[in-house]
């Protein structure tokens, strides 16, 4: 999802940003909707990876959050819990820019499985640490396919789909 510009505020012409987003304790949940032109089902070669980033900023440290992708909950939990990678870490130093990530929840998604082709809705709640709050600044979907480049430049035919370790020999 893209974030806003510096000259696209609430206002402006140009302003239709979902992100960055307040994340309140014990409010309404916070509905983001992005739009998924892959289909997955349907790429030449097979899907190893897919999987959801979500970007928070200011998040108590006992924050529990859940997220559902149209209507299905893929996770509930302290972000701390799961794959959570934080940016000082990555970087090393402090954050440059006030709107980007302190740390980040990497979510794997299984497909086929509530992402769909178009637009999906992802619904983020904030259940614990009443009276705090935290900002929502990225939402990404990654996909991630098994490239046989050889095959590519050869040009030859590929059976769409196939399981990523078919016809390779079996480790001993």
């Amino acid at each position: 999802m893209t974030k806003s510009y510096y000259h696209d505020g609430p206002g402006s012409y140009a302003y239709g940003k979902q992100l960055p987003a307040k994340l309140l304790a014990g409010a309404a949940a916070l509905r983001l909707t992005l739009t998924v032109a892959e289909h997955p089902a349907a790429a030449a070669y097979p899907l190893q990876t897919c999987e959801l980033r979500v970007g928070f900023r200011g998040m108590p440290v006992e924050a529990s959050v859940a997220i559902a992708l149209n209507g299905a909950e893929i996770f509930r939990g302290r972000p701390a819990d799961g794959a959570q990678v934080s940016t000082r870490q990555v970087t090393g130093t402090a954050l440059k820019q006030l709107d980007l990530a302190e740390d980040y929840l990497h979510v794997p998604l299984s497909v086929p499985g509530p992402l769909k082709h178009g637009e999906n809705v992802f619904t983020l709640t904030f259940a614990d640490g009443a009276g705090k709050s935290g900002e929502v600044t990225d939402v990404e979907v990654r996909f991630d396919y098994q490239n046989d480049y050889e095959q590519l430049w050869l040009r030859a035919p590929v059976e769409l789909n196939r399981p990523a370790n078919a016809g390779a020999p079996s480790p001993r």
